[in-house]
């Protein structure tokens, strides 16, 4: 039996990671997303409220705005043209030569580009991880801790972004028009903040099951709390979440 490391996906996907590691574009992303880290952690909203930097509360909130303001445009730049590439540099039919099916193809073509896109992403948690370590006067840090870490990033923006990788890849692979995906993710922004506003008139439960990016997770039980109770609060998933 032919080993998974000899298939075709396995060969696709391998092309996807060397191109990748041969562009600028992914070494950039993950520089900025770092530098993100960087400026939220010692610019955000925790020094001023006085919330702990590593609390639950604090780090599911830098995911989901590092989910909704940071990363939807650079998703779309990594997955909206893999395919649409091949076909721009004349690669297409040599591909379409060899006996890889359309699957094989498509499925390598999709996960060796999330792969680099999720390696980019993980740099803006692992720099928050790292910053515990580090306590500038004023600024209220517990324990350091990395499960929370790993399981909200994950959770809040590892899923979110793999399915709106999917998207991209799948408008971007259809129109041959990478221009179509960037008005696609653009125009969410609007759609998802309109969105939010219609969610108001739903009552907690429905405002959870309805929000792609969980952003109203926990919002009515941290309104109004001194940063003492955020700083011990423990954010577990429920089945209206998953």
């Amino acid at each position: 039996m032919m080993s998974i490391a000899r298939t075709p996906f396995a060969a696709v996907f391998r092309a996807e990671l060397l191109y990748n590691s041969k562009r600028a574009i992914p070494y950039a992303l993950l520089a900025l997303f770092c530098a993100n880290a960087v400026l939220w952690w010692g610019g955000g909203a925790a020094t001023h409220f006085g919330w702990a930097t590593n609390s639950d509360f604090y780090i599911a909130r830098n995911f989901g705005g590092f989910s909704f303001l940071t990363l939807p445009l650079f998703n779309a730049l990594l997955m909206g043209d893999p395919v649409v590439r091949d076909y721009r540099h004349g690669i297409d039919p040599l591909i379409l030569s060899k006996p890889v099916r359309r699957a094989e193809y498509l499925l390598g073509k999709f996960l060796g580009n999330f792969c680099v896109l999720f390696c980019c992403m993980a740099g803006f948690a692992l720099t928050l991880a790292a910053l515990q370590a580090i306590q500038p006067a004023g600024m209220v840090v517990l324990p350091a801790r990395l499960f929370p870490y790993v399981k909200h990033f994950l959770f809040f923006v590892v899923v979110s972004h793999l399915a709106l990788a999917a998207l991209c890849f799948t408008v971007g692979t259809l129109s041959r028009n990478v221009k179509l995906v960037y008005g696609l993710v653009t125009s969410s922004y609007v759609l998802y903040l309109a969105w939010q506003l219609f969610l108001k008139n739903f009552s907690p439960r429905w405002r959870v099951l309805l929000d792609p990016l969980l952003f109203n997770v926990g919002a009515d039980a941290s309104r109004g709390r001194s940063a003492e109770w955020l700083d011990q609060l423990t954010i577990s998933y429920s089945a209206d979440m998953f």
